[in-house]
């Protein structure tokens, strides 16, 4: 394990984007939770929101001299979001943390204690299930897929190339080394990853170790309104396809590719034969609201996630298809411009 100094060293950065409606429970956790007695920078990157999070953010950096507010004129991404708040940071390590979040009260003692045993280290998402549906659903749907994780970190689990797939990670809340975060930064100089957290986490564990410590817990919730939960899914068919149909075919490939199989059959078979594809269409529905029932801890909670789960399948199919598309295209066109300018140009 790595060993290192005390907290202090570390930066904490929050990328937000049109999330003002959840700065100020965020804020008021980190001053309630003794956070801010670990940190010797806080640094937020405002990308592009057209919401009021510029006015709440500059009021707060009014108030606070230890608080840096970035804003971006339009949105970049949170690759480019977290990049450009490493790069104002000072300070060995970086704390990343979601917008969407609340931290316990215990959280700045667990950082302490966390931050001395490791360099790099994830920590863990609480969700409340009763708060709402998408709660509910997110929490067992992640039980259901991501066992082996829930099964494996009750205590530290070192992350390492070999067995980087087979857990839920990500940078909801993330503590790292800057020059490791910035040399990763690094690899994606041309053009930076749609995947944000898992293709960059990946590299950086690739140079170094990274921890999963169940010690270090933050509350977060997932966007809770239809539209932007599904809107959420369709912008990750690109990430998706990116990472896990591009660059690594491991389960998720298969069972996307088995869904989007299905689909477009039974699609396809509804156009030349109405009945024999409606009949496919059919089964392929019981398919997806067994699967509920397989997700949910009783009958209630499947009964309650049923009509979500089978928005989200076939969003999350159309959504990968949609990411199909879009790098056959992006990629057809950087062929295009590559090839076009080592033949000089058009003539």
């Amino acid at each position: 394990m790595h060993k290192s100094q005390h907290p202090r060293s570390i930066a904490l950065i929050i990328p937000t984007c049109n999330m003002a409606k959840h700065l100020h429970p965020l804020w008021k956790s980190i001053e309630g939770s003794g956070l801010r007695n670990e940190l010797s920078q806080i640094i937020f990157v405002n990308d592009g929101s057209v919401d009021q999070t510029h006015e709440l953010l500059d009021d707060l950096s009014s108030q606070n001299t230890d608080v840096t507010v970035i804003h971006l004129d339009v949105n970049q991404g949170r690759f480019d979001a977290r990049r450009i708040g490493a790069e104002c940071a000072q300070t060995e390590r970086l704390l990343f943390l979601d917008s969407r979040i609340t931290l316990p009260d215990n959280f700045g003692t667990a950082l302490r204690k966390s931050a001395c045993s490791y360099t790099n280290v994830v920590g863990c998402v609480d969700i409340e299930t009763k708060k709402n549906t998408y709660c509910l659903y997110w929490q067992r749907t992640h039980e259901f897929i991501f066992w082996r994780y829930y099964r494996d970190t009750k205590k530290p689990l070192t992350l390492t190339v070999s067995n980087f797939d087979a857990y839920l990670k990500g940078t909801g809340v993330f503590v790292c080394s800057r020059v490791l975060f910035l040399q990763s930064c690094a690899d994606f100089q041309d053009s930076p990853p749609l995947s944000d957290d898992t293709y960059l986490l990946k590299i950086m564990v690739a140079r170094q170790p990274i921890v999963i410590d169940p010690s270090l817990r933050i509350d977060w919730v997932p966007r809770d309104t239809l539209k932007t939960f599904l809107g959420r899914l369709w912008e990750r068919g690109p990430q998706f396809v990116e990472y896990h149909v591009l660059k690594e075919r491991g389960l998720f490939f298969w069972i996307s590719t088995l869904g989007v199989l299905v689909l477009v059959t039974c699609t396809t078979m509804t156009f030349l034969n109405p009945t024999l594809g409606l009949s496919l269409f059919s089964i392929g529905l019981m398919a997806v609201i067994l699967s509920a029932f397989l997700v949910g801890h009783n009958l209630r909670e499947s009964l309650q996630i049923l009509p979500l789960h089978i928005t989200v399948f076939f969003t999350s199919a159309a959504s990968v298809l949609w990411g199909l598309l879009y790098h056959a295209y992006t990629n057809a066109l950087t062929f295009f411009k590559t090839t076009n300018k080592e033949k000089g140009g058009f003539r």
